[in-house]
């Protein structure tokens, strides 16, 4: 089980699952969340929709009847003016002073002409209302009627000025609710005619408009009531301004119209809004219309409870959906994975097989790619097998290539070794020797590779002499090594012919100078050395400056230089100097390589540092000091690499 759970197959399949399903399930909750809103939104809009075409039904009614009524108030207007245009007729023919003289005539012309409908006709005097003229005494009470409606119209015809037009006014009797169309026309400058319709027998009109409206919308309503349950439960109904459901009857709800909600549809631009409330006991979501010749509202109804029972069976579809997907992953997944892992378990089957493979075999290697390249196939995981392919066969290259480098390497090392040796059996290696005295002489060496350019080296001459040598040839490694070789084989022929040092030198430069091809040199020093009485000559060609301390620890140098570095000019002649060396002083010749030794930070041991290395320690004897400059120089350096030979020759007189 563990190795099936740690296949790459299986954690592929189970990577690729995992991501789909989350995926799949982040989708869906935002889906669903998104969706949720949407849907509803999107059954508001439809409900603002639906409330939009029952006013288009109810318009259609009632305007319908509208029609007829306004016919009818027109036909009343139009007698108000004929009556008024008669009383101003009459009174300006009869050439009367006061309305009562005139009064007679027009009661009886008026009470005969309009006796068909309820008119109330007086004359008003606006300066002295007692002294007003009715064609009928009982319409007097039409100033006195006791309601703040009718007490404003007596201010107004009091106080305004009407022109000469007719001046129609809308009254209303709360107590008894009758209404009543009003006329005023000026007459005088103090008389105004006014005549008062009363409206009564516009109401029955007026009930059959709000019956015929109803029944009009009634089937419509129930019918979209019938068809939207199982679906989302939404209702509709048409209720009056106190709540009261008008159609379809079969619904029982109450809706407190505060005024605050009825300010709050008039407000809106398209009389709609979307309000949230208790109805009944229970959170519903309304859609309100007001339709506004009859105060009534339209309204579309949905329970929370409708709303979430839709949200869960939108979720419940959504939640099959997503295992029906993830099934469908797990099997396409599974297929991908197998497609995936066959090559890859042949390339590490391949992959095992170049461990235990001779890289130096031809016929294993070419079988080898053969098995990766078997399936040739043009995806990515073929283009794997082609490069593991390429790089077994350069390993195989590389691996034959190295074990050549190898073998030449150790020929080369063998090689190197040899020359070592060599080169250390040109240089003297003992020289605690009899001859030596009253001289107590060490030479040291230490290469920078398996081979240098340094040379030291000490002769034993007649007449109690020692030619003492230093040098450091310009090149590293083999080259270098070359070239000192045949500059100590030259100093040793030399002396061999007596020569001074500076004749020595000479004749060095001369040969080095001639065959030279790659212009190479050698600093060198040279000197020959009386045992007896101490006295140094020397010739120094642009070698370091020998240093020398007394028996009281002071240091000078041996300044003087007898020309340039040795084998660049085959005519330079080198001059020759003479100092001495006493009782208990010490002799320090070196190379470059022990002021020039630097260590991590590329500081450089310096000139300064050996003078005081060897005032503090000129008491030791020769191999002593070397030894102990030696372990100077080495924790100087520390882990820094060394770059040069370091080469010292040290001389002390017993």
């Amino acid at each position: 089980m563990y190795t099936f759970l740690k296949s790459f197959k299986t954690r592929l399949t189970f990577t690729i699952l995992m991501f789909s399903v989350i995926s799949l399930v982040s989708f869906s909750m935002y889906f669903m969340k998104s969706q949720s809103v949407s849907m509803l939104q999107s059954d508001t809009m439809e409900q603002k929709s639906v409330n939009q075409m029952m006013i288009e039904l109810m318009d259609a009614s009632y305007y319908r009847h509208v029609y007829f009524m306004l016919s009818s108030i027109q036909g009343m207007r139009k007698k108000h003016e004929v009556a008024t245009r008669a009383i101003r007729n009459i009174y300006e023919a009869s050439n009367q002073d006061s309305l009562e003289d005139s009064g007679a005539l027009v009661r009886s012309i008026l009470h005969s002409a309009l006796t068909d409908i309820s008119y109330r006709i007086f004359i008003f005097n606006q300066k002295d209302p007692d002294k007003s003229f009715y064609v009928k005494p009982e319409y007097k009470e039409i100033i006195h009627y006791d309601t703040i409606q009718f007490t404003k119209f007596s201010r107004l015809l009091k106080k305004s000025v009407f022109n000469r037009d007719m001046t129609f006014l809308y009254l209303k009797k709360p107590e008894t609710k009758e209404e009543f169309i009003c006329s005023v026309s000026p007459m005088s400058d103090t008389n105004l005619i006014v005549i008062v319709s009363s409206l009564n027998n516009m109401l029955p009109l007026r009930a059959a408009v709000r019956g015929t409206i109803l029944s009009n919308i009634k089937i419509p309503l129930e019918k979209m009531n019938s068809e939207f349950i199982g679906k989302n439960s939404w209702q509709h109904y048409v209720l009056d301004r106190t709540g009261k459901v008008l159609v379809p009857h079969s619904i029982k709800v109450k809706i407190d119209f505060t005024r605050e909600l009825i300010n709050e549809i008039k407000e809106d631009p398209d009389s709609t809004i979307t309000k949230s409330m208790e109805i009944n006991g229970e959170p519903t979501k309304l859609v309100i219309t007001l339709y506004r010749p009859l105060n009534w509202y339209i309204v579309s109804s949905i329970s929370d409870e409708n709303i979430l029972k839709s949200q869960k069976n939108m979720q419940k579809n959504i939640f099959y959906i997503c295992i029906v997907m993830a099934l469908i992953t797990l099997v396409c997944t599974y297929f991908l994975a197998a497609s995936i892992s066959k090559p890859l378990n042949t390339l590490i089957s391949s992959t095992h097989k170049i461990a235990k493979t001779d890289l130096r075999n031809t016929k294993e290697i070419k079988n080898l790619i053969r098995g990766l390249n078997e399936e040739d196939r043009q995806d990515e995981l073929g283009e794997i097998a082609k490069v593991l392919s390429k790089m077994i066969f350069s390993l195989s290259l590389n691996m034959n290539i190295l074990l050549d480098r190898q073998n030449h390497q150790k020929l080369m090392e063998g090689e190197l070794s040899a020359a070592s040796d060599i080169q250390q059996g040109l240089l003297p290696s003992d020289l605690d020797l009899p001859e030596y005295l009253p001289f107590n002489i060490y030479g040291s060496l230490k290469p920078a590779k398996e081979v240098g350019g340094d040379l030291y080296d000490v002769i034993s001459l007649p007449n109690h002499k020692l030619c003492i040598t230093i040098g450091d040839v310009s090149d590293k490694g083999v080259p270098a090594a070359l070239f000192m070789t045949m500059t100590v084989t030259l100093i040793r022929e030399g002396v061999s012919l007596h020569l001074q040092p500076a004749a020595l030198m000479n004749v060095v430069n001369q040969a080095l100078s001639k065959h030279n091809p790659n212009l190479m040199f050698v600093t060198l020093f040279i000197g020959i050395l009386d045992k007896e009485s101490g006295e140094l000559t020397y010739a120094n060609g642009g070698h370091c400056q020998p240093l020398i301390v007394n028996r009281d620890g002071q240091v000078r140098t041996l300044e003087q230089l007898s020309g340039p570095a040795v084998g660049v000019d085959e005519e330079r002649n080198y001059l020759e100097f003479k100092d001495s060396i006493s009782s208990d002083d010490m002799l320090l010749l070196y190379t470059d390589g022990v002021t020039e030794a630097q260590n991590i930070n590329n500081e450089l041991y310096g000139d300064e540092r050996l003078s005081s290395f060897l005032k503090q320690h000129a008491k030791l004897s020769s191999q002593e000091f070397a030894q102990a400059l030696t372990k100077e120089l080495t924790q100087f350096k520390g882990d820094a690499p060394q770059f040069d030979d370091i080469t010292m020759l040290v001389l002390r007189h017993k």
